[in-house]
């Protein structure tokens, strides 16, 4: 399995990362009247710490992930297959009363492929007049180090699918 280097990363990070949009979308939820529209850009919820909070146990098999809820939730027995971490976390919250949300810091443009790459990989893409846009939880550090960039170049470089 090849592992990519930051140079690998950063190609593929200039290649399907438009440009920052959070300036442009900051600007449009305080100054007009968007921000009913706009608040899943910055506020997005949080699958994940949602489902393992509530004690939903999670099991990767070799046709997908399947979860399990807690007892007091539903008695059920597992559900799935599905085919990244996302769906299953996703479908997971479905049978919870509430999910959380988190914060987003940057929003970012990005083409079809991404869009599509780090919605498999758990990030929150939303389709916003005909853009890509990529609400990312972090700042401060490099996109090249950002994890899910790394996993999705290395699924790529590799010619497999994330999960």
């Amino acid at each position: 399995m090849i592992t990519p280097t930051q140079q690998d990363v950063r190609k593929m990070v200039d290649q399907h990362v438009l440009l920052s949009v959070t300036t442009l979308f900051n600007a449009l939820y305080a100054n007009f009247d968007l921000a009913d529209e706009l608040f899943y850009l910055f506020y997005v919820e949080d699958f994940e710490s949602t489902a393992l909070e509530a004690g939903v146990t999670f099991e990767k098999r070799p046709d997908g992930i399947y979860y399990v809820l807690p007892d007091n939730v539903d008695p059920s027995p597992y559900e799935g297959p599905f085919l990244t971490p996302r769906d299953a976390y996703e479908s997971a919250c479905e049978e919870l009363p509430e999910s959380q949300l988190a914060e987003v810091y940057e929003l970012w443009a990005v083409d079809d492929w991404l869009a599509t790459k780090l919605h498999d990989n758990g990030e929150t893409v939303t389709e916003y007049k005909d853009l890509n846009i990529w609400s990312r939880l972090t700042t401060g550090q490099e996109m090249i180090i950002d994890g899910c960039m790394i996993d999705i170049t290395k699924m790529s470089l590799n010619n497999t699918t994330l999960n």
